[in-house]
């Protein structure tokens, strides 16, 4: 489920990032200049409210109309695709370009100066990665340790237990458990980090994700990383394993960590 989740994941977060459809508009003026004008303002607020805007003569209608010297009308349709901060904002652009045309004033040209704040600190893919590789294998091993107190309890409550060590001795079935459960657990890593793989075919080839999986991948981060997972489920499925055999029901095994810690 994992896997299947992150690749959901990604899916949305391609869609979210897709760019919006364009949504045609027309726009209908005897005064050519302010037509003109009309889409430049139509563009940046349809910008601000995340749309795209094609002029064509067809589709939702601004009509411009200047009935007096200095009053300007907009006649946005009913379905016009814009909001009211939108239609606001286009009205303003056009209010600033007719006094400007009117005082003969020179445009005005703004330029952005970085300013001297530090630049934000970029994300390293390594730490990134190993952040993520420790979670898969923390989440892998509670639940296999989980799976294989379960199963030690389970036999310890239907008697099957004691069957087992008449017929072959400690070690071997606390070897036999330990492997089949971690069996399973290797198969789950397996599948968390095969799918790195083919998410890798999906995200761009440029950016943070595709740097992160390359990095979930490394064969040395991947090498350390099964060395420390199969020391730790040793040990703590020794110790489980251990746990259970002393609990006589799903029960006592639950509440026998808070009587060792309390003793």
């Amino acid at each position: 489920m994992g896997p299947l989740a992150a690749g959901g994941g990604l899916l949305l977060a391609q869609s979210a990032h897709r760019p919006a459809q364009p949504v045609a508009i027309a726009v209908a003026s005897h005064d050519a200049n302010l037509a003109r004008a009309a889409e430049s303002a139509l563009k940046e607020a349809a910008s601000l409210d995340g749309r795209r805007f094609l002029f064509t003569d067809a589709g939702a209608r601004l009509t411009i109309a200047a009935p007096a010297p200095g009053t300007i009308d907009l006649g946005f349709e009913s379905n016009f695709p814009l909001s009211a901060t939108g239609r606001a904002l286009v009205a303003r652009t056009l209010e600033r370009d007719a006094a400007r045309r009117a005082s003969n004033a020179a445009p005005l040209t703004v330029h952005q100066v970085a300013s001297p704040s530090a630049a934000p600190p970029r994300r390293d893919p390594a730490a990134v990665a190993r952040l993520l590789l420790m979670a898969m294998l923390w989440l892998t091993l509670t639940g296999s340790l989980g799976m294989l107190l379960q199963t030690v309890v389970r036999e310890r409550a239907t008697r099957s237990l004691e069957s087992l060590l008449a017929a072959t001795a400690p070690w071997q079935i606390m070897a036999g458990k330990l492997a089949g459960v971690g069996g399973i657990s290797l198969l789950v890593l397996a599948a968390w980090i095969g799918s790195s793989e083919v998410l890798a075919l999906f995200v761009p080839k440029a950016g943070l994700a595709p740097a992160i999986i390359a990095e979930l991948t490394r064969p040395g981060l991947l090498l350390r990383a099964a060395v420390i997972y199969c020391l730790a489920y040793a040990f703590y499925g020794s110790v489980t394993v251990a746990m259970g055999a002393l609990a006589r029901d799903s029960a006592s095994a639950q509440n026998l960590p808070a009587r060792c810690s309390f003793c």
